[in-house]
């Protein structure tokens, strides 16, 4: 809060004398006045009558607590064992060099020990350079803040941390996430000696809450270390860090013995009797972290309905539950935001100076899309909602490779004894002191990871806010469709030129565009998303022994039952679709053609020109896929060092498909309308291949594949705009 005084002059003394006389009581007054300027911001109550018990360990949280450290006890065991036996192959590998050595003093003599010596030092750093591992939580777009910058924020997280029984963050950070989170650097010691905690504020996050949700998601952070019998799962997660350092993090070490490996034949050998001896010791152990990874990661689930808990009991159940479902809202609106900050990018090479205000924006704009009341500025989104509107997935089931449970999940035990509180329904951004500040200083901090744009020119933010706005409304159709055309897809819009007259015609424009029909729409793709995931299932894709499917408990066996019924589902609401499609087809082509048959004809050409868009893209679009599921099982490391050849090859393959479908293609005569716009004026082949495809075989290695991917995305981006185009023009004539 900044303070403003006032200043009167006398003829008795100078304005200089004056601030030199009192300088120090304004500056106590300045002092005080900030320190208290949380007195003006309402802090959330606490609920009512809570249960003494409420926040009691529940008996699954301590079955998986010991689970856990039975888990790491057999660890231990298997681990002190293993170096037993390292340090005895230490202690005899050096003396059987100390042996060759006193034998003959020769130059082969000399490497064979210094091998010898090697491959069991090497082995023997392999078990304990873990101990030695320090994880440190490095995030280069965090920005560190102080209690005098922002007394208000401060003070409110010392509310919360005396609410919860946690100790005060040792330091708070500010990031762009939507996300608030502890974190801390860790290492062996740090089980022995405590280590204070960091907190970390993404700006997202304030972006997406109001005052009592801000206050819930602070406690369930302060709620994982708030109670004694809690801090045992903070000490399990350090063993497993510990654990997956040996097992996976040994990058270092690896490259350490390729280097002894590299000076001498000799040396080389025994560098890969070592590897073969650390591979067998890794497969081991590799097993027995996996089988404690899925009693760690039920813990974990389980630490997170205790932190829940402990936010509810200082800020109620809805709090807690509606900030789940909000934050994820909040999620898609930065996503969104990203993805325009990155187009004006590439077009202006320019960014916004305040990202957070197009955030915010953002966050108000999806939730109009979704037809989602406003709170504020805030959408309401609690379980009701995501049910009616946001139709979740009717299949569900427990992720045993999940540290989180669903939303669902938390929402039950959350309110399985729900505690109501008066809602603060106030921004957090009243904590904050200077807000266009922060948020400026965070949005150049975000821009820095995600462009690279250290020196970028910003534009102001509502001159972005304009040019995402009219990218939208060229993009999307006129509200009375509902949002069919973008959600119904291109296909079988022109039944063809021999199209037989339907049994059921449309009666009214209503019949044809509604919210009912576009829920319909939204629910067969969500059929659709459901049948591929019972697919997984059944096939033992995914691996489980029940699910849940439209509020019933179901075992594994059934999976194929629930398959046969979403196949019916999808196979019924295709033939829907497809006879709706050609109801409006009939509906708009009857009245044109009442009217005027030149629009008749220009209706029926643009349609008919629409759908060979959608065949002529099709296998350019299986090219993409392709080419995706190439990339990730290059990343996933699916393949040896021998087979980089073949990668290559396959690579120029998939690069010569593209350049045969791209000679071989067809071009077309653009519908009257057409031509005239901007896309088409130089016709449509072009218009479809505007974006240059750089050739992968130019590069090195596989270097090029990552150019080849980018461009051909950027190509179906172009075509995507092509087709919308094209739409709006049908649409103008059905207009």
């Amino acid at each position: 809060m900044e303070i403003k005084f006032k200043t009167l002059q006398y003829a008795s003394f100078s304005f200089t004398d004056f601030t030199n006389k009192y300088l120090h009581i304004i500056s106590k007054v300045y002092i005080y006045l900030k320190d208290h300027a949380m007195s003006s911001v309402s802090f959330p109550k606490i609920p009512e009558n809570v249960p003494l018990d409420f926040v009691k360990v529940s008996p699954a949280y301590r079955s998986q607590v010991i689970k856990v450290l039975i888990g790491i006890l057999l660890f231990l065991a298997c681990y002190l064992l293993a170096l037993w036996l390292a340090w005895q192959l230490v202690y005899y590998g050096c003396l059987a060099a100390i042996f060759m050595l006193s034998a003959r003093i020769h130059w082969i003599t000399i490497l064979g020990a210094a091998g010898i010596a090697c491959m069991v030092i090497m082995l023997f750093i392999f078990m304990i350079k873990f101990l030695f591992k320090t994880v440190k939580d490095n995030d280069p777009t965090r920005v560190e803040i102080k209690r005098a910058d922002h007394p208000a924020l401060f003070e409110f997280i010392d509310k919360v941390c005396k609410e919860t029984k946690a100790p005060s963050p040792k330091k708070v950070f500010l990031s762009p996430a939507v996300n608030a989170c502890v974190f801390y650097n860790s290492s062996f010691l740090s089980m022995f000696f405590p280590v204070r905690k960091n907190l970390e504020i993404g700006l997202g996050l304030v972006n997406s809450l109001n005052l009592t949700e801000f206050k819930a998601i602070l406690a369930h952070e302060f709620g994982h270390f708030s109670q004694s019998s809690t801090r045992l799962g903070s000490y399990t997660y350090r063993i497993n860090r510990m654990i997956y350092n040996l097992v996976y993090d040994n990058a270092g070490w690896a490259s350490f013995l390729q280097r002894v490996a590299g000076i001498h034949w000799i040396l080389f050998f025994f560098a890969q009797v070592t590897a073969f001896i650390v591979q067998g010791i890794q497969w081991f152990f590799v097993k027995l972290y996996e089988l404690i990874q899925l009693s760690y990661l039920a813990l974990s689930r389980e630490m997170e309905f205790h932190a829940d808990l402990v936010a509810a009991s200082v800020s109620g159940s809805d709090a807690i539950t509606n900030s789940l479902y909000r934050v994820e809202f909040g999620q898609e609106a930065f996503t969104y935001s990203l993805e325009r900050a990155r187009e004006y990018y590439e077009k202006e090479k320019q960014l916004p100076k305040n990202f957070f205000l197009l955030h915010k924006r953002n966050i108000s704009f999806l939730a109009g899309e979704n037809s989602l009341e406003l709170e504020g500025e805030l959408p309401v989104i609690n379980r009701e909602t995501v049910q009616q509107k946001l139709l979740p997935s009717r299949i569900s089931f427990k992720d045993l490779w999940a540290t989180h449970p669903t939303n669902n999940e938390r929402d039950k035990n959350a309110h399985n004894r729900a505690l109501g509180c008066e809602m603060v329904t106030g921004s957090p951004w009243l904590l904050f002191s200077d807000t266009e500040k922060t948020q400026q200083d965070i949005s150049l901090k975000l821009y820095e990871q995600q462009f690279g744009a250290g020196k970028t020119t910003l534009a102001t933010t509502e001159h972005l806010i304009s040019w995402v706005a009219e990218k939208e409304d060229q993009s999307s159709f006129h509200k009375k469709y509902f949002h069919f055309y973008e959600q119904a897809g291109l296909q079988d819009l022109y039944p063809g030129k021999n199209a037989a007259t339907i049994e059921n015609p449309a009666q009214s424009f209503d019949d044809l565009f509604s919210e009912e029909v576009t829920r319909k729409l939204r629910l067969y793709q969500k059929a659709i998303l459901d049948l591929d995931l019972a697919k997984k299932i059944h096939s033992g894709e995914i691996k489980l022994k029940k699910f849940e499917f439209d509020g019933a408990i179901r075992s594994v066996d059934t999976a194929i039952e629930v398959y046969s019924i979403l196949k019916k589902e999808v196979s019924e609401n295709e033939k829907w679709l497809r006879e709706h499609k050609h109801r409006i087809y009939h509906w708009f082509h009857d009245r044109l053609r009442s009217k005027e048959s030149l629009l008749a004809e220009s209706y029926v050409s643009i349609l008919a020109f629409l759908d060979n868009t959608e065949s002529d893209k099709a296998p350019f679009f299986k090219l993409y896929d392709d080419l995706i599921t190439f990339y990730i099982s290059i990343v996933k490391g699916n393949f040896k060092e021998d087979e980089l050849g073949y990668l290559i090859n396959k690579q120029n393959l998939l690069y010569d498909s593209f350049a045969g479908k791209r000679e071989s293609f067809t071009d077309r005569i653009l519908p009257g309308n057409l031509s005239s716009k901007d896309l088409f004026k130089e016709g449509y082949k072009k218009a479809f291949f505007l974006q240059d495809i750089r050739n992968p075989k130019k590069a090195r290695n596989l270097e090029g594949l990552g150019p080849f991917i980018e461009d051909m995305q950027k190509m179906l981006m172009n075509i995507h705009t092509l087709q919308q185009q094209t739409l709006r023009a049908l649409l103008e004539v059905q207009d």
